[in-house]
């Protein structure tokens, strides 16, 4: 049922999904990265705050708190191996950088996985909820992650642009779901 996904206020959690998605878009149109150190760092990034994100939604919509904090921890703590080079990611970029095979391997295993946890726990809470905008996100940070796995050796010159058209698309659609719940929920619960 439609009600059991909606809580008051919690329209807005996709609607800042869509605008560091549209963010992330702009970063690949006006930038392009044609490094994986860029590309690597900048879903580090979306993941650090997508975490963020989930765990502060946690207060508004409680539903599916075990897969949403699931979710949250794993984002987290990708996004901040990736982020913060303390945490050992930059020595594995380093030598994802010199070609070297063991280091892009592992580099891939982890960030592949890490995604695709973070867009399936996000995809599951979603759908055992009816929560469409939750299931739109899941599904994209799952391609995130699958990017990272399918190019982790060769990053041509048309995959930014590709990407950043993803992330448009996933950010408009995700604010209009946003804004369509606020007015569902303006509905139901006055």
């Amino acid at each position: 049922m439609l009600t059991k996904s909606l809580s008051p206020n919690a329209w807005w959690v996709p609607l800042v999904y869509g605008v560091v998605l549209i963010a992330l878009a702009a970063m690949f149109f006006f930038h392009p990265m044609f490094s994986i150190t860029g590309v690597v760092w900048t879903l580090g990034l979306y993941w650090l705050l997508g975490g963020i994100v989930k765990l502060v939604g946690l207060f508004f919509d409680p539903t599916q708190s075990a897969w949403k904090f699931f979710g949250a921890l794993v984002s987290l703590v990708v996004g901040a191996w990736i982020v913060f080079p303390g945490a050992g990611a930059q020595t594995l970029i380093e030598g994802a950088l010199r070609n070297d095979l063991a280091f892009t391997s592992a580099l891939s295993f982890v960030w592949v996985f890490g995604g695709l946890f973070v867009g399936l726990s996000t995809f599951i809470a979603g759908y055992n909820v009816k929560s469409w905008p939750d299931v739109s996100i899941g599904i994209i940070e799952m391609i995130l992650g699958l990017y990272l796995v399918f190019n982790i050796f060769i990053i041509a010159s048309l995959i930014p642009y590709i990407f950043g058209m993803i992330a448009l698309l996933g950010g408009i659609f995700a604010i209009v779901a946003a804004l369509k719940a606020r007015k569902v929920e303006k509905m139901i619960f006055g």
